[in-house]
Order: C-alpha cells, then sequence, then structure tokens
C-alpha cells in the first residue's frame, strides 16, 4: 500500500482534491490518504486531520488573529506526515498554507512533494518560484501560460489542464437544452465561501438586489451556500436574505443554469459560471489595510479568473471602492435582459473561455499520473 498525505486548505482545493482522489483511486486501488480536505474529500475516504474552515481565510489583516493557530497547524501536519510515514506529499491551492507545509516535510522527509494548482506567480512574486524549487517536485498547472515560468527556475511543471470544465460539461451551453425565453428573469448571488468576505460582499450585493427590485425587477434570487451554517450567516448580515432562496452546494448547478446572470464575488465560481455561460459581474472587496498594502505590491489588469483565461476584460468587476450597489446595480441591470448587447456579448465572449479551460481531455486523470509517475 502507498500512503499519500493530500491537503487542501480551502473549499475550492476541497472540489479539485475530491476529484483527485477518485482519480488517483481509480488507476491505483493500493492507495490510502491521510492529510487536510473539506467534504468533498471526505467523501473520497480522507479522515480530515481538523475542519477545513480553520484555513479558509484570506486577506493579510484577515489572517493575523489566526495566525498562531495556522502555524500550529502547519507543524501538526509536517509531524502528521513523518508519523503516518507517507510515501509523498500533495499540497492543494492555498499556498500561504500548502507550501509552509510542503518546506517543513521536505526538511525532515526525503519524500516528493507536488503542488496542484500554481500560485498566481504570473501576477505577482514570481521570484518565489526560485525558493519553491527547494522543496517542491512539480506543480500541477490550470493553465497552459504557467509551464513557462517555472521552466526559468527549474522547477517541473505540467499543464494537466482545469478539472472544473470536466465536472461542468453536462452544464455547458453545448450539452443542455436552450433556456425558455419567456419566463422571468432569475439572479444568482454568490457572495463567496469565507465568512470574511461574505460579511463584506452579500450587504452590498442585497442592496443592488432591492435596487433592481425597485426597478421592478420581480425574478428569484438564488443564493448557494458551501455550508449549512452559511445561511445563518448571511440572514443577519441583511434582512433581504429572508426573500432569497438558498441552494445547496452540490445542488446548485441546476439551479444556476436556470438563471439570467450573476453577480459574484472574485474566485473560482467566476469559472464554473464561464461554463454554464451565465454572465456576470464581478465584486470583491476586503480590509482596508488589506488592500494598501496589496495595492503596492500587485499591480494586475483583472481580478476574475474569467478575464485572467481571457486574457481581456470581459466580464465588469468592481473592486474596494468601486463595490458599491450603485456600481452592481448598473452593471447586473442589462444582463438580466437577455435582448441586451451586454448580455449577448458576454455569452459569446465566455464559449471562447470555455474553449480555453478545455485544453486537456481529463485534466484529473493528467495530474494523478503525474502524481502517481513519482511512485513507482
Amino acid at each position: 500500500m502507498k500512503k499519500i498525505m493530500i491537503i487542501a486548505g480551502e473549499f475550492s482545493g476541497d472540489r479539485l482534491g475530491g476529484v483527485l482522489m477518485s482519480e488517483l483511486k481509480h488507476l491505483d486501488a493500493n492507495i490510502t490518504f491521510v492529510g487536510l480536505g473539506g467534504p468533498k474529500m471526505q467523501k473520497e475516504g480522507l479522515d480530515s486531520t481538523f475542519d477545513i474552515e480553520e484555513t479558509n481565510v484570506m486577506g493579510l489583516v484577515e489572517v493575523l488573529p489566526r495566525i498562531p493557530n495556522i502555524l500550529r497547524r502547519i507543524n501538526e501536519m509536517a509531524l502528521l506526515a513523518e508519523a503516518e510515514n507517507v510515501d509523498a506529499l500533495i499540497t492543494i491551492d492555498a499556498p500561504d498554507f500548502c507550501l509552509r507545509v510542503a518546506k517543513k516535510v521536505k526538511e525532515n522527509m526525503d519524500i516528493p512533494c507536488i503542488h496542484y494548482v500554481s500560485p498566481q506567480v504570473w501576477a505577482w512574486r514570481q521570484g518565489r518560484v526560485k525558493k519553491m524549487a527547494h522543496y517542491l517536485d512539480h506543480v500541477l498547472a490550470l493553465f497552459p501560460f504557467e509551464e513557462k515560468i517555472y521552466s526559468k527556475y527549474n522547477l517541473k511543471c505540467t499543464f494537466v489542464g482545469h478539472p472544473l470544465m470536466q465536472e461542468m460539461e453536462d452544464y455547458t451551453p453545448e450539452s443542455r437544452a436552450p433556456k425558455k425565453a419567456d419566463k422571468k428573469p432569475v439572479l444568482a448571488v454568490l457572495p463567496g465561501s469565507r465568512p470574511s468576505v461574505m460579511t463584506r460582499l452579500f450587504p452590498v450585493m442585497m442592496d443592488a438586489v432591492e435596487m433592481l427590485r425597485a426597478k421592478g425587477f420581480s425574478g428569484k434570487v438564488i443564493v448557494p451556500v458551501a455550508k449549512e451554517s452559511h445561511k445563518d450567516i448571511l440572514k443577519s448580515l441583511h434582512m433581504g436574505a429572508s426573500s432569497v432562496t438558498f441552494v445547496k452546494e452540490d445542488e446548485r448547478f441546476e439551479p444556476l443554469c436556470g438563471a439570467t446572470a450573476a453577480l459574484a464575488s472574485s474566485g473560482t465560481s467566476n469559472l464554473e459560471l464561464a461554463a454554464i455561460g451565465l454572465p456576470m459581474a464581478i465584486a470583491y472587496r476586503m480590509n482596508k489595510l488589506t488592500y494598501a498594502i496589496l495595492n503596492l505590491l500587485v499591480k494586475v489588469p483583472y481580478i476574475s479568473p474569467v478575464n485572467w483565461v481571457a486574457e481581456r476584460h470581459i466580464v465588469p468587476e468592481f473592486v474596494q471602492s468601486d463595490c458599491t450597489a450603485e456600481h452592481l446595480f448598473q452593471a447586473i441591470l442589462p444582463l438580466l435582459d437577455v435582448q441586451s448587447t451586454a448580455h449577448e456579448a458576454q455569452i459569446t465572449a465566455l464559449k471562447d473561455v470555455r474553449t480555453r479551460l478545455r485544453g486537456v481531455t481529463n485534466p484529473s486523470h493528467e495530474a494523478a499520473k503525474v502524481i502517481l509517475s513519482y511512485l513507482k
């Protein structure tokens, strides 16, 4: 038997990890897992060492009160790798947590360390790749342009494609029946899966919804939630939450396919909406101090992964002081009209994004093959 430590520090990584674990077990039945993950990975047999919510945090200021616990958890994961005498370490996304675990593990164990989902080195701090090369053996990249960055630093990197398209294939416009044109428009609101992000975004998103209502919008508003407890958080943030329809994460794709447009936090969900072909406006707010610091360090043209894949602005983005109810209202109003130029333009542009994302037929299979090549 081969024992793999697999770690995902946030829910988007958990989704990737669940599919990856399934593929690894399919290719080699003699594999067991230890580590950290959420419901998707636990469904595949992982007994998570602790709750993924402990590491599911973003932002410089937001993470400060959690630093002592996060450092303790990093040490715990490194000690667990030794205690379990694992044959390999697979870390998924969440680089601030995962790469620190990989560094500690590599200091004490001569095992392959593979990181799935490249950090955004193409956006900022590209020089950290040189440090990563000391403790990582391989990086599995979701986007084709990432490979050439790592080649400069002698760190193996393989473009395996984005597993999202594999997961979403049945929900793409090319695979499902056309929407009925005579129904009322439906708005999807996706305020993120981190409580700190939800707290900042949901009230302003719901204020925009109230403005739409005042303008005559009478359609349904659906809100996917990563956890049941998030319903209570959202209801406490805005009175209007009592009028929305909450959707469980595992059941979100069908309702989203029936939506007309979406207000969404920047993140992996944007790529899911692109796969579905759902026009969107992107919102993001963070702690003011965090934003001020990052604004000095990071100069990027986009925040949404959809625009990064497209390599141009195809979905509107509203960040920090620009993230107001008025701006979101103005952006989403034309997208709720399927006859509008804005709606049709995004539909066309999102088709190009899907083409770029497809790249590899079975990304999880390609990722699993690279991992297993280290276990022979």
